[in-house]
């Protein structure tokens, strides 16, 4: 895992990226008391200048994705939403 990113009050939901070698990984994830209530959620995944993945808006029960990406070397933007809580990261490369 890369980077986790809390959505709201402490345990509603995180935006886990993973890198595993050239492939990249979205999910926004459901926590604790959250998991299966009906706050909608969704994960996005966007190569710079390329596509954008996105899974969502919608009352999953446990998490929106995964998504998957190989940026090739280049840039990648990715991010999540829970209710109104929402989460997009800087560009990152490499």
């Amino acid at each position: 895992m890369i980077e986790s990113q809390p959505l709201g009050k402490a345990g509603e939901a995180r935006v886990y990226f993973l890198n595993n070698g050239p492939t990249n990984c979205v999910v926004t994830l459901k926590q604790g008391a959250y998991v299966g209530n009906s706050v909608k959620i969704s994960a996005r995944l966007q190569i710079v200048g390329g596509s954008t993945q996105t899974d969502g808006p919608a009352a999953f029960k446990y998490y929106a994705g995964p998504l998957k990406a190989d940026p090739q070397g280049g840039c990648m933007v990715y991010g999540g939403t829970y209710g109104s809580y929402s989460y997009t990261s800087p560009s990152t490369c490499g």
